[in-house]
């Protein structure tokens, strides 16, 4: 067993007044009446050492959070319409319909699956 050191920092929550902001609760997908999610797009007001306009994305649960920014709020739509396009793509949903139509039978009988590219 090898050992491995590491360096955690931990920054203390900094408050960003906001011009204008939406917030969004995400349920869980496995236990929404356990866990969920924040997510919040927002412009933050300017000051002396943020002198050019963006708008941030921040995404959060009991775990961690990811604050993103973006020049505009068009670059930061058409960020999250790629990653949307690309949940609708016939690729992503015939892989969903795969699972959808496998998961009754794994919770039925427990069969021996050889496809290697849906199960580890």
């Amino acid at each position: 067993m090898s050992k491995t050191n590491a360096t955690l920092y931990t920054h203390k929550a900094k408050f960003l007044p906001k011009i204008k902001q939406f917030n969004l609760k995400i349920l869980d997908g496995l236990e929404p009446s356990k866990y969920s999610s924040q997510a919040s797009i927002f412009i933050p007001k300017l000051n002396k050492k943020y002198i050019t306009p963006c708008v941030m994305l921040s995404m959060s649960n009991g775990r961690g959070s990811v604050l993103i920014r973006a020049k505009s709020p068009i670059e930061l739509a058409e960020y999250l319409d790629t990653l949307s396009a690309q949940l609708r793509s016939d690729d992503w949903l015939d892989v969903w319909e795969r699972l959808m139509f496998l998961t009754p039978c794994l919770r039925a009988s427990q069969p021996t699956i050889d496809d290697t590219d849906l199960f580890d």
